[in-house]
């Protein structure tokens, strides 16, 4: 027969006790497979309500959970009047499905719309804008594809004038404003997509400001994208007087890409050498509520895209992939 040490079993007895009396005062204890919030920060790496400047996470195209969001967007300038549409098209569906997808100087909207609808059946509703046609040409539009399994139209627009300055020149493109409603949470967040004045420096810093300050009393989620011809130079790390007014107090915040790429192949005296070297044209920018989502960014590299040829854009596409709860 087996003897129990006596003192050994009063202090078993009374660490159990200890234990029950612990569990008692939280009125319950948490079960080892349900982590707390913390516990699942330290799991991930990912600090709770984590900020777009500062978060790192690797937030993957189309991931999302029954208790948050996440939205994969694209956006890319395919050149219109410098590109074969049914080329730019079948590069634009080998890319993937994104939920939303935004398109500059597009010359031919059939093209895109039609290569997407074949791949991706009654997937996506279209919105073609109809700025950009001016006495020299007809086919620099901006448009934008959004998924109606993942959003519905509330209302769509082209800003034509804000505040009493005027987008709507004749010669220049205006912001395509679309505003959608997420089926899954009913939340309403804003697509602006953008293409800035190139060769009117003035007039790009005005529009600039002016949407600056039209965002600046804005609480709905905003996320601006597209061609903002900003010239942020990577060795100085810093852009164009547009950009630094697009900029100022923060109202925008860049989702930087990581790497740094240059988005843009300019070969304007013709000696085989981009003259715009390591800089960038395309950005991703939120406000409002946005910017407190999770966000990241790349700017896509294929193989043999710069130079570019009579057939392919001059500019690369970006991705931007948003996350929250």
């Amino acid at each position: 027969m087996t003897r129990i040490n006596s003192r050994r079993w009063v202090d078993v007895v009374a660490t159990a006790g200890l234990v029950l009396f612990g569990c008692l005062l939280n009125i319950g204890c948490a079960p080892t497979d349900s982590p707390t919030e913390s516990d699942s920060a330290k799991a991930t790496g990912v600090e709770p309500q984590a900020t777009a400047a500062t978060s790192k996470v690797d937030v993957k195209k189309g991931d999302s959970d029954s208790e948050g969001f996440s939205y994969s967007i694209l956006h890319w300038n395919v050149e219109s009047g410098g590109n074969d549409p049914a080329t730019v098209a079948a590069q634009l569906v080998e890319l993937g499905d994104y939920d939303v997808i935004g398109l500059s100087e597009v010359e031919t909207p059939a093209a895109y719309e039609e290569a997407l609808s074949k791949k991706w059946p009654g997937r996506y509703e279209y919105i073609r804008g109809i700025s950009g046609a001016n006495e020299t040409r007809e086919d620099d539009h901006l448009w934008l594809a959004f998924s109606k399994d993942k959003f519905s139209l509330i209302e769509t627009e082209e800003m034509k004038e804000v505040s009493g300055f005027v987008f709507d020149d004749g010669h220049h493109r205006v912001p395509l404003y679309v505003k959608l409603k997420d089926l899954a949470n009913s939340q309403e967040v804003v697509f602006l997509m953008n293409h800035l004045a190139r060769g009117n420096k003035n007039f790009r810093q005005e529009q600039a400001s002016t949407l600056r300050e039209w965002a600046r009393t804005k609480s709905i989620p905003i996320i601006a994208i597209g061609d903002y011809n900003l010239d942020f130079e990577f060795a100085t790390e810093k852009g164009n007087k547009a950009f630094d007014e697009f900029m100022k107090d923060n109202v925008w915040l860049w989702v930087r890409p990581e790497p740094l790429v240059d988005t843009n192949w300019s070969d304007r005296d013709g000696d085989g050498i981009d003259n715009y070297i390591d800089s960038l044209l395309d950005f991703s920018f939120l406000s409002g509520a946005a910017k407190t989502w999770n966000a990241s960014s790349r700017v896509i590299v294929r193989e043999n895209d710069f130079p570019d040829n009579e057939k392919t854009s001059d500019h690369r596409p970006v991705e931007l992939i948003l996350s929250g709860s």
